[in-house]
């Protein structure tokens, strides 16, 4: 799978007319009825795994996406990824177990010029 992100991440960058970047593996633990903020001006966040277990409940709203575990998670399963930009929040209340979410931050440097 993180052959893949990578791959789209490349992709993904030069559509949006970046030259390079830089991306960094990471992971952010929440712990239950938590809320952060990050504050992603300028970055990208492709979140593609949470630790999640039955019962669990998250929502992670962006400026340009809302993610659910219902949305992210299949039979127990991450089964996608999703880009997100701008101001992050990740909400774990009601959750009953920590989250740990694992993500690829991707900081653009140089924009292609014409």
């Amino acid at each position: 799978m993180e052959t893949f992100i990578f791959e789209f991440i490349k992709m993904r960058m030069a559509q949006l007319g970046y030259k390079s970047f830089h991306w960094m593996p990471s992971y952010v633990a929440v712990p239950i009825n938590t809320k952060v903020h990050f504050n992603g001006q300028n970055e990208y966040y492709y979140v593609f795994d949470v630790n999640s277990q039955a019962g669990d409940v998250f929502r992670i709203k962006a400026d340009n996406d809302i993610i659910t575990q219902a949305n992210f998670i299949l039979s127990g399963v991450p089964y996608l990824f999703f880009e997100l930009t701008g101001n992050i929040y990740i909400d774990t209340t009601g959750a009953i177990n920590t989250q740990t979410f694992l993500y690829i931050r991707v900081l653009p440097e140089e924009i292609i010029s014409n």
